[in-house]
């Protein structure tokens, strides 16, 4: 199933917002109709046909936060007739107008002084302090919550709003769709964390988007059991957030290992946070139930953690030694190194080292303090200067974390953009969803190969090339366009050896989350083919770890790279022409 054009609205349009959602819907009834029980399809078909007005209306208050609304709050320019429209609605069941509340929800909405006027209502024999705050009026109303004070019902009182204080001045409306409209946005989106606000009040049409095929095959979901799964593991992870269960309890809930990898990794994530939890509160074999279930990558760091407690060094010591050889992380491998550091002796084996970390060559230089401008700017054109001084040629320039990633992704892009199940859910993503997840990488390894093979045949240059004609100004997380101009892309297939760049990129895969950042600030292409990496300080600025380990990496390939740390001169010197960097 091809993606359909859709309509992008403009931000011009009072009802922008409005015309966004329908297409979020209409994308849902398309793409993912099968997944809906027939009363939510035929009630989102329904919300469709609504005055415009009850459409705005519903769509802004679906964006807000809560369920219940009080009429004050309640003011949209574009909403001329607010009565009509809520009607509307409420003959739709999409709207409540007249809920009945218990007294808490009743004073999360009040102010302190309609609380005040409240308990002058409900209680005219009490009279509230005048320094009283909010909680403290509160708790002389609590009473009130049940309607027989010598045995607390297991359920509190519900009246209406105007039930609990007929003086209101306003009226009190309750969304009853709030379920359906969660179940839209999972869909739409492929989580519960994005709200309705990040897609529709974007102007989409101000950025664009890789076109991805979506088929049947390619959802996250195939069947409405695997949504509901979904929505019951948001549910645990709402319940253990909230503080207010018992872990044990929680844990016992948690489904089985899934067979639906995208949802096993969230039943990872959910296990592992349960652990985290449980050490919190010092419940430790709790905890080591919870890592021990969890396929959560740093899972096995925090069992070995809690073991060093309560297991013998020896065993902690065969553990980390088994994590070491598999760990690919760099952060994992330093934990692991920590982890032996401690128990070594203990065990009465070797301290196991991490490798000595390379020399990095450092370099000096002074420049004009870069008014308007950016201390690598003026470096940069400091090294293209330093060039014209010695008569040769050298083309300096400002990359940091945009060229090898830019041209990691014009090698990769099929395999970044294959429409994998629980990868696109929408035709606005400038990034599959699983991206950052563990598994991203495994997923696509033939696609990732097939990719890095180009490197090792030749035919690379002609594949960035081609994606870089074909792709330009399609959003990515890798590609920055503006910095990645066909000189800069000429000279790096010119000079870059593709050996490095694979282990370049094969670095980058071992952790994308990581990896994407801590690239040397300036590449500098010398007449005679000689590429130098320069990683830029300016005054009180120092070397990031991660920063470091590129740096690090790069020597053990070979390249020439180093930490330039710069000063400032006198202004009055004038200042090498930043224009003339190419």
């Amino acid at each position: 199933m091809n993606t359909p054009t859709l309509d992008r609205a403009s931000l011009d349009d009072p009802l922008y917002y409005l015309h966004n959602a329908r297409t979020v819907l209409q994308w849902v009834l398309t793409h993912h109709g099968d997944l809906l029980h027939p009363d939510e399809a035929r009630q989102l078909e329904a919300f469709l046909q609504l005055p415009t007005q009850a459409q705005a209306l519903l769509m802004r208050m679906v964006m807000r936060k809560g369920e219940l609304f009080r009429t004050s709050k309640l003011n949209y320019s574009e909403v001329t007739d607010m009565p009509a429209a809520a009607q509307a609605l409420a003959e739709a069941r999409f709207l409540e107008l007249r809920p009945e509340i218990t007294l808490s929800e009743l004073c999360q909405l009040l102010t302190k002084a309609e609380l005040v006027q409240l308990c002058q209502y409900q209680l005219p024999d009490i009279a509230v302090p005048r320094a009283a705050v909010k909680e403290q009026i509160i708790d002389i109303l609590r009473p009130l919550a049940h309607p027989d004070e010598d045995e607390e019902p297991a359920s509190p009182r519900r009246m209406t709003y105007q039930g609990w204080w007929p003086e209101a001045y306003d009226q009190l409306w309750q969304l009853s769709c709030m379920a359906l409209f969660d179940l839209v946005r999972l869909l739409f989106f492929g989580n519960l964390r994005q709200d309705w606000s990040e897609f529709v009040l974007t102007e989409l049409g101000h950025q664009r988007y890789e076109r991805v095929d979506f088929t049947p095959s390619s959802r996250a979901f195939q069947t409405r059991q695997q949504v509901d799964i979904y929505l019951y593991l948001h549910q645990c992870r709402e319940q253990l957030e909230s503080r207010e269960v018992v872990l044990a309890e929680l844990l016992e809930t948690v489904p089985a290992a899934l067979d639906n990898p995208w949802l096993e990794s969230r039943r990872a994530r959910l296990l592992f946070s349960i652990g985290r939890q449980a050490e919190r509160e010092q419940q430790q074999a709790l905890a080591l139930r919870c890592y021990e279930q969890s396929g959560h990558r740093e899972a096995a760091i925090r069992t070995l953690r809690l073991l060093e407690k309560s297991a013998t060094p020896m065993e902690v010591y065969q553990r980390a030694e088994a994590a070491l050889q598999s760990a690919t992380h760099a952060d994992e491998q330093v934990y692991l190194y920590r982890i032996l550091k401690r128990v070594a002796k203990k065990a009465g084996q070797p301290l196991r080292l991490p490798p000595a970390p390379a020399d990095i060559p450092l370099q000096y230089i002074s420049v004009p303090y870069p008014t308007g401008s950016t201390v690598e700017l003026a470096s940069a054109a400091y090294f293209h200067h330093q060039g014209q001084q010695r008569g040769t040629s050298t083309h300096a320039f400002y990359v940091e974390n945009t060229l090898f990633n830019g041209l990691f992704a014009l090698l990769c892009w099929p395999a970044l953009f294959a429409p994998l199940p629980g990868a696109f859910f929408h035709p606005f993503q400038s990034a599959a969803a699983d991206l950052l997840r563990d598994d991203f990488v495994s997923r696509r390894q033939m696609l990732f190969d097939e990719c890095l093979h180009k490197l090792d045949d030749g035919s690379y240059r002609q594949q960035i090339q081609h994606y870089w004609q074909l792709k330009q100004g399609i959003t990515t997380p890798f590609t920055y366009w503006p910095a990645l101009e066909q000189p800069l892309l000429q000279l790096a297939l010119q000079h870059l050896p593709a050996a490095q760049l694979k282990a370049i990129f094969l670095r980058l895969l071992q952790d994308i989350k990581q990896h994407r950042s801590g690239f040397p600030d300036l590449i500098c292409f010398d007449a005679d083919g000689h590429v130098r990496l320069i990683e830029v300080k300016g005054p009180g600025d120092r070397l990031q770890d991660h920063q470091r380990l590129w740096l690090e990496y790069f020597i053990e390939l070979g390249m020439d790279v180093s930490v330039c740390h710069v000063s400032w001169l006198d202004n009055s010197n004038a200042a090498p022409d930043e224009t003339a960097l190419c």
